[in-house]
Order: structure tokens, then sequence, then C-alpha cells
């Protein structure tokens, strides 16, 4: 099996822990296509991301109080968050946002029956 080819329900093992495909989504931003599994192990969901350039990324949302409380007040005396931020050995990349569309499990219809796209 390939990375591009996981489906819903579809697991993976990465670093000793077995992960389960929870969806398979598809955003556009004006004709760029990324390609992104959800994958959830043991309470934990991170996002595997395949970028137009080939590139493969994954994440996993962490709140500035799970870093430190120190960093949640350190951006509000300035009011302005860092594209990237290093802590205890450690590199975060905050949220990335831009005007695009999703497609939940590959469908533009989020009522849709979930169906397999190409990547």
């Amino acid at each position: 099996m390939s990375l591009k080819n996981m489906k819903i329900a579809d697991t993976l093992t990465y670093y000793n822990a077995v992960w389960t495909v929870k969806a398979v989504n598809r955003y556009d931003f004006s004709g760029e296509i990324y390609l992104e599994w959800e994958l959830e192990s043991s309470g934990t969901t991170c996002f595997l991301e395949l970028e137009p350039q080939g590139e493969w990324c994954m994440s996993k949302a962490v709140g500035l109080n799970d870093i430190s409380p120190r960093v949640d007040k350190a951006i509000g005396k300035t009011g302005q968050a860092p594209e990237k931020l290093s802590y205890d050995g450690t590199d975060y990349f905050f949220e990335e946002s831009a005007r695009g569309l999703f497609y939940e499990n590959g469908h533009s219809d989020p009522n849709a029956e979930a169906e397999p796209f190409q990547a």
C-alpha cells in the first residue's frame, strides 16, 4: 500500500504507534491541490499532508498553553505570533490560513458518500 492510496479505516504504523485514517480531505487553493489524511492513535489526532510539489508534512495542533503559559503571555504582550517558535528543543509552526476550497473526504457536499479520489 502507498501513502497516497490510503482510505478511511486504513492503518499504518509510525514510531511504534498504530494510526487509523479517519478522513481523507482535499484542499484547492486556486488550482494548487493539497491532500490531507486525518490520522488518529490513542486519542491523538495528527494530519499527514501531501503538498502539490510532492513533499509530505505531518503535523498536529498544539495549544500555546500546552507548550508553556509563558509563550501565550509573551505573544499577548506583542500582539503578534511569530511564524516559527523554538522552545525547549522543539520547533513549532503556527497554523496557516488562506482562502480556498475544502473537500471533506474528497467531496464539496458534506452529506455525500465517502468515495476515494485520485491523488
